[in-house]
């Protein structure tokens, strides 16, 4: 009997020892797995919390040019960009005096990023110089004439970025022409605004009017304040992968005796990999005048960050017509963090390794 007791009590050790580690594996591979969703929640919380400070930064120069008009998205911390073009100008306004003129202009934009992903800092600079003539009681009037017609500093702040739900963007696994055509989520802008202010130093093109000694006996106090704003609403569509819509509505000259109105809508096409083309229309109207001009141009993309284009642009009416045709280049030096790689692909690719591993 004896035997048979510690028999029995040895086959309930043996079993006690199996349940026993049995449950001690169970254990540990519950604390594996506590770990492992420990580690995949921690890099998806840091995935989240830098979408909030989503990076505009692109692989490419992002660039404005050859256009009027001012995308949404900004160039990022740590990136210094310069935008420079070089333009024929050439205007007449055959109904007062036979005026006209013609010389050169050359803008430049100098652009780079602030604090956040979300911040941009923007210089404009648009000098022109060239000859006037008109017509007076005394005969043909001439004379050469060289000053500013922009020269502000500005801010611009992303509102919105639907690129932020990456989920709206998943490629339908089912249909080649479904990925190819325009998704409605696509018809959801980014959305950012700028605001700046304008100082004049001179008075050669007050308004940026190109006939203002014209107007000098029609205006008593046609002279621009030495500090006004501007201000403007962006908007920026990617459609159907090769197609960009920008929108500009805003208000220049603010705060001065007169103010204008403008906006403009640009339309680009990514041709290839190197080459891009664009349409846009812009229009302005205030109490001194009112333009609307449509321009048209190219951009080669010579490296990542190194783009040339050329450009042509001219006003619908007659009084005045503006002419303008150039060529312009964009230029970023490129010291952004992580060497060009945001932190989202950083833990994007954290993830999937994560995951394989």
């Amino acid at each position: 009997m004896r035997c048979a007791k510690k028999g029995f009590r040895m086959r309930m050790l043996q079993k006690y020892n199996s349940v026993r580690n049995a449950h001690y594996c169970s254990s540990i591979s519950v604390i594996f797995d506590l770990m492992q969703f420990s580690q995949r929640f921690l890099i998806v919380s840091l995935l989240l919390i830098s979408l909030k400070s989503w990076s505009q930064y692109t692989p490419i120069i992002n660039s404005n040019r050859p256009g009027a008009s001012m995308g949404a998205f900004g160039v990022g911390p740590g990136v210094y960009q310069v935008e420079w073009g070089n333009a024929y100008r050439n205007g007449a306004f055959q109904k007062l005096a036979d005026a006209s003129f013609s010389g050169l202009g050359t803008t430049i934009h100098l652009r780079t990023g602030l604090f956040l992903e979300t911040f941009e800092l923007i210089y404009q600079l648009d000098f022109q110089s060239d000859e006037l003539q008109f017509q007076n009681r005394s005969g043909i009037k001439n004379g050469r004439r060289a000053g500013l017609k922009n020269n502000s500093i500005g801010v611009k702040y992303m509102l919105f970025d639907p690129f932020r739900n990456t989920k709206w963007y998943k490629p339908n696994l089912y249909s080649w022409k479904a990925n190819q055509g325009i998704r409605w989520v696509e018809l959801i802008p980014a959305i950012a605004v700028y605001g700046g202010s304008e100082v004049v130093f001179e008075d050669s093109f007050p308004y940026s009017e190109n006939f203002k000694p014209l107007f000098d006996f029609a205006f008593e106090q046609y002279k621009q304040p030495m500090f006004s704003g501007t201000f403007q609403l962006i908007t920026q569509n990617h459609l159907a992968s090769h197609w960009v819509l920008i929108t500009n509505w805003g208000v220049r000259y603010f705060g001065s005796k007169y103010p204008s109105k403008f906006h403009a809508i640009s339309l680009t096409v990514n041709l290839n990999d190197r080459w891009s083309a664009f349409v846009e229309e812009f229009a302005s109207k205030s109490a001194l005048f009112s333009d609307v001009s449509i321009s048209t141009g190219m951009a080669y993309l010579l490296n990542k960050n190194l783009q040339i284009d050329i450009h042509a642009s001219r006003t619908l009416k007659e009084t005045p017509m503006l002419l303008e045709a150039g060529l312009g280049l964009s230029y970023r030096l490129d010291r952004h963090i992580d060497k060009g790689q945001p932190h989202d692909r950083k833990l994007q690719k954290s993830i999937q390794y994560n995951n394989k591993t």
